[in-house]
Parts: C-alpha cells; structure tokens; sequence
C-alpha cells in the first residue's frame, strides 16, 4: 500500500510538469485542488480521440440530403440542447470527511434520442454544433482551470457519438425505422433496447475515466463513485425515455407540438436549475452555521490564555467557504491564519485600510480595489474584527473567492453574514483572552466573575432598532456582576425581527456562560427557521440538553414581530407571560406554550399569533421583576405590575421603561436586588 502510494505521487509530481506547460499555475494549487484540475485534463485527453472518431464516424453515416428536409426542427433541436445544457441540475455529495463531488445532469439525453429517432444518425450533429458552439461566448472571460472544466464536459459528451451511432444501428437492426411514428409496441421496443444500450455505453465511457483517474493516483475508491455509475446509467436511460416521447409528438403535431414540448422542457430544466442552486446555497449556509457553531463551542472549551486561538480557526476556517485564500490578522501583525488554493499577495496596504474602514465589504472582479485604487481579477471579501470594549479594529478578515463564485454575486454576497459572525467571534475570543490576561492578578472567583461578565456584555445588544412608527427600550440590572437574564433583539431573513427574553435558573458564572449558549444557538436556528418560533425553541432545547450535562434550564419567550402588519407569532417555554396592552382594552397576557428549555428532550412548543394595534405596548419581563423586595420581604407582585401598567398606555417606550424601575426601586426601598431584573418594551406609535 505504501508503494502504491509512492507511485502515485510520482505520477502526479510527473502530470503535475507536464501541465505545466500550458497552465504555469497547476503546481500552486494545494493538493487537492490539483488533483481535481489534472483529473480534467486527463479527462480531456480520455475523451477528445473518442470524440475524432466518433466525428469521423458521423461524416460517413451523414446523409446531407436528410439535414437539408429537416434543418428547421433539427436547429430547434440545437437551441433546445444549448438551453438544456446551460441549466444543468445537480446535486453534491460528500465523497470523504469534507470532500464533496458535484453530479451534474441535464435533459440532454431527451433531446438527442428525440433527434436521432426523427432524423437518424445526422441528428448527432445538434450535439457536436451545441457542444462547440457554446464554449467561445460562455467561457470568454472565466478562470482558466473553469475553462478546463468546461471542455473537459464538452469532450465527454462528444466522446459519447460512436456510442450514439452504435445505438442507432442497434434500433435499425431490430426493424426500427426513421422516423418513430407512433407509440405502439412494435416501433417503441427497438427504441427502447437502443437507449438501454446508449445508457450503459455512456456509462462505460464514464466507468473508463473513473478507472483512468484512479489509475493515475487522482481519485480514490468508494460508494459514492459506485453510486454514480448507477445515477449516470439512470441520468441517460431517463430523460432518454422523454426523448421517444418528444419524437412521436413531432410526428404527430408537427413543428408546434415539438416547440410546445419543447417550452414545457425548458421550464421544467430552469426550474430545477434554479432548486440545485436554492438547495447548493441553502447547503453552504447550514455548513457555514454548523462550522461556526462548532467553532464557537471549541473556542468556548480552548484555554482562556488564547493559545490555541489560531489551531481551532485553521480546524474550522477553511471549511466554511468557498476561497481561493483565507487571511486573518490582529492587529499589527499577528497572523492567525493564511489558508491558499491559489496563493494570492495580500497588499500590506489591505489592513491600513481594514484598520480605517471598520466595515465588511465585498469587491467584485474588475472593481478597483479601494486601498490601492487598482483593478482586481478576483473578488474579495474583507471584514473587521472588532470588540464590543474597543472602537476601532482589532484585525481583519480577507477572503479571495473563486472565479466562478466572484461572478455569482448572489452566492458572493450570501458569504458576508457569516464573515461578520466569524469576526464577532474572533473577536469575542480575543476580548476573552485579554479579559483573562487583565484578571490573572486576581483571585480565582474574581478572575472567573471578570471574565464571564465581559463575554455576557458583548451578547447583548449595543443598539435596539430604529423603525418609523416603533419603539424598542431595554434595560437588564444584574443582582451580581454576572446574570442569568437575557435578552435580543435581531432582523430576520424573512423581514421580520425576532424578540428574546430569558432567565436562567441561578445565579453565578455558569448561568452566564449557559445564557450565553443559549443566546447562540437562539440566533443560529432563528436564521434557519424564521417563521416557525416553535422549532426554533424545540431545535434549542435538543441541542442543550445533548450538548451540556449540567441541570440548568431557562425560562424564555420567543417571538417573530412583522414591523408592517404588527403581526407578532410567539412561543412561551415557561417564562412569566408578557402584557400586551392595547388601546381601551384589558391587558392581554401571552401565558405559556410549553415547559422551560433543557429538562426534558422530547418537549414539544406550540406558536400562537396575536397583533400589535396602532398605539399598543408589549411589556415582556423576568421574575426578577414581579419578585423585587422590600425591607419587610414584601413581594412587588404580578398584580402590582399589571395594575402599574396600565398608567404607561400614555407614555413612550423610554418613559415607560424609566418609570417602571422608578416605581420597582421606590418600593424595594434600601433592600439589596435579590434576583436579576430585565424589561424589554415594544411600543406601536399610532
């Protein structure tokens, strides 16, 4: 096995020169990524004499006479395989641990026996006219190794003519003949057994480049690929059956039927164009989420002193995104990580500029490049790393994408939310690790306390939202320096802005550290589920309790609020049930909906949908409020605060928040804060 590894790796190093040649950049790229590229370049030389054969071939078995009768629909025929061919549906797989393969697939097969059942042999010519003539204007300006690529799936599909032309003899010998009339057992059969054998062809051919590849140390073994000698048999054989349906429509409708088949095919391959990319981006994002999920319990578990800060980035970092190079840098020059597929020179000019303008961006190619004024080929994404203690940057974050992700300003752009997490959590870290450094003086509960609290302050939010006809205060007072208590108030894919309120049961360092937990994972499922506050609560409560051997539970209440309508839908997991007053009206409480998250796993939470009206107030509160004490160990009490409340109707949301603690503190009087007290109010202005 060693020996065989050794070959391999010679014959790579020996390919490696001989690409070289005409591509100087191959032997930059990391070894995966090489391979990949020398997997197509093999792939093209596999395929191109094929491909002269089955060119060759075709010349001969050409009748003219047939291409002139029939050069309308056949050139209907090209521009319907053009399309097809430039909507390919797909899907990925992970082949190994963080290796994924991307299976493409199209309606090609459809269009080709529809030719060749209508017209014979000549209608090949769609094929080979589709596959060149589509190369010059669709690849003009991408990267070299997608212009590779591209050929190399041209010259596969040209390789698969002398398999076509074999089929076609096939349908003849069985007394096919052109062109299929009608649906009837005796012209269908033929058709079929000549498509049975043009699908195990096509997969031969693909079985053959799977079997070079793997030969030349390119490509390993396992289900995955087996599996794809199946779905390449299926992916032939089954719009392949649409093709002898598309033939006996043009014979029996004419030009029109075809166009109108036609119509429908070119819907149906857009549309699941449009679902491979919907499914691709909703992939990335959840491995986006899951990496920084994990990234940030490993940073959580690292040692405070920071030492393995750039170790866990380098685990997690590089699997987040699609990147020719990643770059993250603290301030003035400590590299935490530098991870290239093909190396770029990072301008020293990039982080004065980073460390001047705190803000993510993403530059697309051709885009002068605003530190140094000079046009990049490459898109970048750049992003601060910031604190929520210091003003100005603490490092930055450079990604250069690839090409064909550059040029994709969709999928380009859906990268930047996650970047700007990935900041915030370096520089939580960071924030952390000085945190730790500035209490090592102290002692050891001291220590602990600092550090927990510094972490909890930078989850709360700095700003509450500014929206024409709204409201938003806020205000948490901490019985110790830590809390249990927590609350947010983010926007939401979908439009909306989600509401939290929660208390965590105890008090102390570990409640914080449990909150702050909570408050991640709140976040993370908020953004996956947007309109379904009772998952969210259910998907958080999963993964505390299979995350975390502690007894802690917390109380919380989770809501969706539509700034448009007012519509709010909401979820109670056992916390004291917000008021919502409206105008004239008795106030309404959003009494519970299920049981505290992290006692028991199989919990379930139901939603319930109420409106905020022009001129109401939603009070949400902890129990620190409604159990504030007095001298005498005498209670402020839920009737208290319902009967006080309604005296704010009147007030904005600010006074409202100052005169309710006004009021707490005027009748605790000189007794010592018991428990957390935390207030979040939303106010609709008429």
């Amino acid at each position: 096995m060693i020996e065989d590894s050794i070959a391999g790796t010679q014959t790579q190093q020996q390919l490696t020169m001989f690409a070289a040649r005409i591509w100087p950049n191959i032997g930059r790229l990391d070894a995966r990524e090489r391979r990949r590229r020398l997997s197509d370049l093999v792939g093209i030389a596999y395929a191109l004499p094929l491909a002269v054969v089955g060119v060759i071939l075709l010349v001969q078995q050409t009748t003219p006479s047939t291409l002139q009768r029939a050069w309308l629909p056949l050139l209907v025929l090209t521009g319907l395989l053009v399309i097809v061919n430039r909507s390919p549906f797909f899907w990925v797989e992970e082949t190994a641990t963080r290796q994924y393969e991307r299976y493409d697939a199209s309606l090609a097969p459809m269009v080709i026996v529809a030719g060749l059942l209508l017209f014979g042999p000549g209608a090949i010519w769609t094929l080979v006219v589709a596959a060149l003539g589509v190369l010059p204007w669709r690849y003009p300006h991408a990267a070299f190794a997608n212009r590779v690529r591209a050929l190399r799936r041209q010259a596969m599909q040209l390789a698969a003519i002398p398999v076509l032309l074999v089929g076609a003899w096939v349908y003849t010998s069985l007394g096919g003949s052109y062109p299929l009339a009608q649906l009837n057992v005796p012209q269908v059969w033929p058709a079929l057994l000549s498509l049975a054998v043009m699908a195990a062809g096509v997969t031969l051919i693909f079985f053959g480049y799977l079997l070079l590849t793997r030969a030349l140390g390119l490509r390993g073994s396992g289900k995955a690929e087996r599996r794809g000698l199946w779905m390449q048999m299926l992916l032939v054989a089954g719009p392949g059956i649409f093709g002898v349906l598309m033939a006996t429509i043009y014979m029996q409708l004419g030009l029109a039927g075809m166009l109108f088949f036609s119509a429908g095919a070119i819907v149906a391959t857009v549309v699941a164009n449009q679902l491979s990319y919907v499914n691709l981006d909703n992939a990335r994002r959840t491995r986006e989420l899951e990496q920084l999920e994990q990234l940030g319990r490993a940073l959580i578990a690292a040692p405070p002193d920071g030492t393995r800060l750039p170790e866990l980035l380098a685990a997690y970092v590089p699997f987040m995104f699609q990147h020719d190079q990643i770059d993250i840098v603290l301030f003035p020059e400590r590299m935490l990580l530098h991870a290239a597929v093909r190396p770029t020179v990072v301008a020293p000019a990039l982080w004065q500029w980073i460390a001047a303008n705190p803000q993510a961006q993403l530059i697309r190619p051709n885009d002068p490049l605003p530190w140094s004024g000079v046009r990049s080929l490459d898109g970048v994404i750049v992003a601060p790393i910031t604190t929520s203690d210091q003003v100005d940057p603490i490092g930055g974050i450079t990604i250069t994408l690839p090409r064909v992700l550059a040029d994709n300003g969709r999928e380009a752009t859906g990268q930047l939310p996650a970047v700007q997490t990935l900041a915030a959590q370096i520089g939580s870290a960071v924030q952390s690790v000085a945190a730790h450094q500035r209490a090592l003086a102290l002692d050891r509960l001291s220590q602990d306390l600092s550090v927990a609290a510094s972490i909890q302050a930078s989850f709360l939010p700095e700003t509450l939202p500014q929206l024409e006809g709204w409201q938003f205060a806020a205000q948490l007072r901490p019985a110790r320096q830590t809390s249990g208590d927590f609350y947010d108030v983010f926007p939401l894919p979908n439009g909306r802005l989600a509401l939290v309120i929660a208390d965590v049961a105890d008090k102390g360092t570990g409640p914080a550290l449990f909150m702050a937990v909570a408050r991640t994972l709140i976040r993370i499922y908020a953004a996956e589920h947007p309109d379904s506050p009772a998952i969210v609560l259910w998907a958080t409560n999963l993964r505390l309790l299979n995350d975390s051997d502690s007894s802690l539970f917390v109380t919380l209440f989770y809501a969706t609020l539509d700034p448009a309508s007012g519509a709010l839908d909401y979820a109670n997991a056992g916390h004291n049930p917000p008021l919502l007053l409206t105008p004239g009206g008795e106030p309404q409480q959003l009494r519970n909906t299920g049981i505290p998250l992290g006692i028991e796993e199989d919990a379930i939470w139901a939603a319930e949908h109420v409106t905020l009206a022009p001129t109401s107030t939603l009070l949400l509160y902890t129990d620190g409020v409604p159990e504030a004490q007095n001298a005498a160990n005498q209670f402020f009490g839920s009737q208290h605060l319902l009967e006080f409340t309604q005296a704010l109707r009147e007030r904005s949301a600010h006074e409202a928040l100052t005169a309710l603690f006004d009021e707490i503190d005027q009748f605790s009087g000189s007794a010592a804060r018991a428990d957390d007290q935390t207030v979040l109010i939303v106010q609709r202005m008429g």
